[in-house]
């Protein structure tokens, strides 16, 4: 194998950082069954790992970083290629490099890496799309390992990590380098599949070696909300002023931090501080014990059309962005049980049972005129029939006719059993109950 094939391993920096070293071990964990004895080797590093252990990198850890990049770059580790059968690529671009591993299937069938390879941007290609970078990666990899893929008897199937690829997968107005690429790409006989990157861990970590420094298009705050001007409605900003002005818990706070003695609650001073003459805890404005001014803001937040009542949790967390006091979860629990609007529209998640409404007799009635018929059945066998058939006279006598029947009986046979047992003696009812 080219030597120059396994730089991405060989030129690994040694870690200082436990960050720096997980990434460096979740790659070796992927390939960990190519290497004997990996987990005595592997153990001076997984003891930095602990949460713990104080960092103290020594001779000992070093010797097992050099053995294991060492072992990496040699057989077993390393499969040599066969040109007849298929190939796998696996790469991956972070936004400073891109890695890539080539692998193979070995005699038992698993997959093994052939080689590995790292390579970090340029100023230039930092500066490229998402989709830009992933594809350069493919594109570095196929370069890498062109004298074995190009030609190659098989499909080539590229996995990689990005959904964004699928930008490609539409018709564009390609630019001068995608139309390069496009011509590159266009020699090879390949098939690309995504991966979450969870499942490609040798790219991953190739394409996010230390050394390569740190991601230099973070995502950034361009107009933080500090640059603006809080709204909020003058009459309610003096009606909280004017209330903690007179208010005990606000006149504590305020003369502790004036005098500089210690806090006499349970929170810390540093909590409180002012703003435009309000008294803010945790930069949320303090609400005195004022149950009008509570209720006016629970009106801000609840019942205005912009808001449409939402619930308990919902308004809890709107408030508290900007306001705060003891007991709030409790007061706006209490204020939302007492929306009329909020109990009338909610939906009830326990629905009560109607109670049960006896049917009412008819104190004249003859008997049997009104009865009331239903089957007991899976019975124990008793001279071949297996159910009853219960016929009660409901309004007069409440008198009981069985008639011993089968389950399967039918409308026909149910007409036969009242006929030979009720209707003969009592003749045909008013009423009949059933279920």
């Amino acid at each position: 194998m080219d030597p120059i094939k396994l730089a991405g391993i060989q030129q690994w920096p040694e870690p200082h950082t436990v960050k720096q070293l997980r990434s460096f071990l979740g790659f070796c964990n992927f390939y960990r069954r190519f290497i004997p004895n990996y987990s005595s080797i592997a153990y001076p590093l997984n003891e930095l790992t602990r949460t713990n252990e104080p960092w103290k990198w020594n001779e000992l850890r070093t010797n097992a970083f050099i053995t294991l990049k060492n072992l990496f770059s040699s057989q077993p580790a390393l499969l040599i290629p066969d040109k007849t059968k298929p190939f796998i690529l696996e790469t991956d671009a972070s936004k400073v490099a891109s890695g890539a591993v080539l692998y193979q299937a070995n005699s038992n069938g698993d997959l093994q890496p052939c080689g590995f390879i790292s390579e970090a941007f340029g100023p230039a290609q930092q500066r490229y799309e998402v989709y830009d970078r992933e594809l350069l990666g493919i594109i570095q990899g196929l370069t890498a390992w062109r004298h074995y893929l190009l030609g190659a008897p098989h499909t080539t199937i590229i996995w990689c990590d990005h959904k964004n690829l699928s930008y490609f997968r539409a018709a564009r107005r390609l630019t001068p380098r995608q139309s390069r690429w496009n011509l590159f790409l266009s020699q090879f006989d390949i098939s690309i599949t995504h991966k979450p990157g969870k499942d490609i861990p040798g790219a991953d970590s190739l394409s996010r070696r230390p050394n390569y420094g740190t991601e230099p298009d973070e995502e950034r705050t361009l107009l933080p909300n500090t640059l603006f001007i809080g709204r909020i409605d003058v009459d309610l900003h003096n009606h909280i002023k004017e209330s903690q002005a007179t208010d005990q818990l606000a006149n504590t706070i305020l003369r502790a931090k004036t005098l500089n003695i210690p806090s006499p609650f349970k929170f810390s001073l540093d909590d409180w501080t002012t703003d435009s003459d309000l008294l803010l805890f945790r930069k949320h404005i303090y609400i005195p014990d004022n149950k009008d001014l509570k209720q006016q803001i629970l009106h801000l937040f609840h019942d205005l059309p912009s808001f449409g009542h939402p619930g308990i949790f919902k308004t809890t967390s709107l408030i508290r962005q900007h306001y705060w006091w003891p007991g709030l979860t409790i007061f706006v629990k209490n204020f939302i049980n007492g929306c009329a609007a909020c109990q009338q529209m909610k939906i009830n998640t326990h629905p009560t049972t109607p109670p049960l409404t006896p049917i009412p007799a008819d104190p004249s009635a003859l008997p049997f005129q009104s009865v009331s018929i239903d089957f007991i059945t899976d019975l124990p066998l008793s001279n071949s029939f297996d159910s009853l058939m219960v016929i009660v006279d409901h309004d007069s006598s409440k008198g009981i006719v069985l008639c011993p029947c089968n389950k399967t009986i039918d409308a026909l046979g149910t007409a036969l059993l009242y006929h030979q047992n009720v209707y003969r003696r009592f003749g045909l009812p008013k009423r009949i109950i059933s279920d």
